[in-house]
């Protein structure tokens, strides 16, 4: 795999490039936007790319980088869940950053 490019800028936890020049089986990553209060759940394998076609958002909240297949089932079970919930996921991963 080749080495990420940072120039697309790293995730909420500043370890993960938000784009990879590779693409490989584990490249995918579930994101969380907040758009005017509406929390958006997705599922791509550039995410500098993808938060342009959002509007120019940052993301809120980032996992991966894993499998498409794995990355469209946590992306599902995430959606599932009540406003609260994701908020409350948010809320853990930006506190472990610190």
């Amino acid at each position: 795999m080749k080495s990420p490019s940072t120039a697309g800028g790293f995730s909420v936890f500043g370890l993960f490039p938000l784009h990879w020049k590779g693409r490989g089986l584990s490249d995918w990553w579930v994101y969380i936007v907040d758009r005017r209060g509406k929390l958006y759940v997705g599922i791509t394998t550039d995410l500098a790319n993808r938060m342009r076609q959002h509007g120019g958002l940052s993301p809120v909240y980032t996992e991966g980088p894993m499998s498409r297949t794995g990355a469209a089932a946590r992306e599902r079970n995430v959606k599932s869940w009540r406003r609260e919930k994701k908020l409350s996921l948010i809320a853990r991963a930006t506190s472990n950053r610190g």
